[in-house]
């Protein structure tokens, strides 16, 4: 009778630590993942949890198959004590881990943060790409006539270095302005020690139809943006290779 209440008592508890682990090992891989951890680790992580849930799940089936399969009092310890293992490594485990890989990816956001302090951003936030960190700058102005419009920045970098700058500036089409556009923008990209030529915004509106300019290091491009078939503004990209040199 003894063996029947505790294998019942293990099927359980069994059953309720995977349904723990099913959920908290979601929620590790968002909240890992908003917080910008490495990838690989992320990926690497939910992988042990995935085969240690086929495992937990594999151990359930076999208790209700075999009564005389995990049915000793001293198995709930067993599933308890590896349970807790589990929770220590996915939080401890995977924070220790991740902070020397992260090391190289926090110095730069550090670096950008400042640089978006000085631009006077309105809104910013860091998104993961992989390997990669895309530090997304929204920002609006006024055009001459009052309208608000948009420029948004990326900056992706990966845990060495700044990869690519590209700035887009939206306008009205019959606002245009090649200095407002770069006023918009030539404070940011003075940091990464290049100047924004408004003369070349200019040159990239009259080539808009054939293509981009690129002048020293950077790629302006002008297309017309349409809503349907209605001609509703403009849209200015200015692009900063680095590694292209």
């Amino acid at each position: 009778m003894d063996k029947k209440i505790d294998l019942k008592k293990n099927c359980v508890l069994l059953f309720v630590l995977n349904i723990l682990v099913f959920l908290s090992l979601i929620l590790f891989k968002v909240y890992f993942t908003k917080m910008g951890y490495s990838s690989v680790l992320v990926n690497s992580a939910l992988i042990i949890n995935v085969i240690l849930l086929v495992i937990g799940v594999i151990f359930n089936v076999l208790m209700f198959k075999n009564p005389s399969f995990c049915c000793d009092k001293k198995h709930s310890v067993i599933f308890v004590v590896i349970f807790i293992i589990y929770l220590f490594i996915n939080t401890f485990g995977v924070v220790l881990i991740n902070k020397p890989l992260n090391s190289g990816y926090t110095k730069i956001a550090e670096e950008l943060s400042g640089y978006c302090e000085s631009f006077m951003c309105q809104k910013y936030e860091t998104v993961n790409d992989g390997t990669l960190r895309d530090f997304v700058i929204n920002n609006s102005y006024l055009d001459y006539n009052g309208v608000t419009n948009e420029v948004q920045i990326h900056t992706k970098y990966d845990s060495k270095e700044v990869l690519l700058v590209e700035a887009t500036i939206f306008s009205q089409n019959e606002m245009f302005s090649e200095d407002l556009i770069k006023n918009q923008v030539e404070a940011y990209y003075n940091n990464f020690g290049v100047k924004v030529d408004a003369n070349v915004i200019k040159q990239a509106f009259d080539n808009r139809f054939n293509g981009s300019i690129k002048k020293e290091k950077l790629t302006y491009k002008v297309s017309e943006v349409y809503d349907e078939d209605t001609l509703v503004g403009l849209k200015t990209t200015i692009t900063l290779d680095l590694k292209q040199g």
